[in-house]
């Protein structure tokens, strides 16, 4: 690569991007220029973990007043009848999932061990806590309170 030399600050080997005015090919007949330039911020871990659980959180919030609705509507017949039978498969989820924490892991869950209740490092939540807190959400029930907070007790222990 060839530089003009009044392009190249000598003291810290910078080129002066803007005054290079470079051609980039792009593939077949397509070429880009580097004019139009713009910082883009990049997000540390922590801040892409919390957007993408936002993000997932948004997105059940919306599944959850979608699924109320439909549950509140019996005149349509169809969307009433689906949304029963979603409802009773995620309380069949919350419990299924509580049940086999329990029996699989029987001595982290009674013992409440970090390992078993935090988030596996992913994008989303906690899947459990997720389908407890959409059950707890649409059926708004005292089991489905203590289910969510026998979960959260277990979270938030050292």
């Amino acid at each position: 690569m060839h530089i003009r030399e009044d392009l190249v600050d000598q003291e810290r080997f910078y080129i002066d991007q803007l005054g290079l005015d470079a051609i980039g090919r792009m593939g077949g007949h397509g070429y880009s220029t580097t004019r139009n330039q713009f910082d883009l911020p990049i997000m540390s871990h922590e801040q892409w973990l919390a957007l993408e659980k936002a993000r997932e959180e948004k997105a059940d919030n919306f599944a959850v007043d979608r699924l109320s609705k439909a549950a509140a509507d019996p005149s349509a017949l169809k969307g009433w009848l689906d949304a029963q039978s979603i409802l009773l498969d995620l309380g069949n989820i919350s419990w299924n999932i509580q049940a086999i924490r329990l029996l699989g892991n029987f001595g982290t869950s009674v013992l409440c061990s970090r390992a078993m209740f935090q988030d596996a490092g992913y994008s989303h939540p906690n899947f459990e806590l997720r389908m407890l807190h959409i059950n707890d959400r649409l059926t708004n029930s005292q089991v489905s309170h203590d289910l969510v907070a026998s979960f959260e007790t277990c979270r938030t222990r050292p």
